[in-house]
């Protein structure tokens, strides 16, 4: 299904779990450059917690190569974070 995307194309994927999809994988293959879904999830997150909070928050410390598993752990534990911060 990548045939049609050119080989100097940024292709970014909005699936978050598995963190490499075929579509990911094929480009990645042939060199292009790819963002995972996992990656947007992450800084779409820091950036919200930063509006909502004001608390500065840096998407490296969100994100280094996690796994899948460790993805979900800190999905979780940023959840409670942002809970704790939530009017009651």
């Amino acid at each position: 299904p990548s045939d049609w995307i050119g080989n100097d194309a940024v292709v970014l994927d909005v699936i978050s779990n598995p963190s490499e999809t075929r579509l990911l994988r094929e480009i990645k293959n042939r060199g292009g450059r790819t963002i995972s879904g996992k990656e947007l999830f992450i800084h779409q997150a820091v950036e919200q917690f930063v509006c909502w909070f004001g608390l500065k928050m840096s998407p490296k410390n969100a994100h280094s190569n996690v796994s899948d598993e460790q993805f979900r752990n800190r999905c979780e534990e940023i959840e409670q974070t942002i809970r704790k911060h939530l009017p009651r």
